[in-house]
């Protein structure tokens, strides 16, 4: 069990400090950006890899690869349909892509499509 509270005080010592970089450099370069949104995407990467398709290899059964595939190709098709849809979902509300209201409306989004799988 200390292990378990050891390793969710790393996690959430991370995400405060993570956050506090985030406010504390709120005007960076387009290529700092790309740097950070690669490594974060590299992180989701090797989290998606390791969290959601070895488990789904390792106890799927027989039609474990079968199912797998179809879980990711399924899983792409609905982020580019989401990626084509949120304009016009914007629109559709009334929420301009940039400001507060549009900025809330992504986090919301992209908060539930990061607990889609794990849930």
């Amino acid at each position: 069990m200390q292990w378990v509270l050891l390793a969710a005080a790393g996690i959430a010592l991370s995400t405060v400090i993570g956050t506090f970089i985030g406010f504390l450099f709120k005007n960076i370069s387009q290529r700092a950006n790309d740097c950070v949104i690669g490594f974060s995407a590299g992180v989701m990467l090797c989290a998606a890899i390791c969290g959601l398709i070895e488990p789904s290899l390792e106890y799927g059964g027989a039609y474990a690869v079968l199912i797998t595939v179809a879980g990711i190709f399924f899983g792409a098709l609905f982020l580019y349909l989401v990626d084509k849809l949120m304009p016009k979902i914007n629109q559709a509300i009334g929420v301009k892509g940039e400001g507060k209201q549009g900025r809330a409306l992504l986090l919301v989004a992209a908060i539930a499509i990061h607990h889609l799988p794990e849930g």
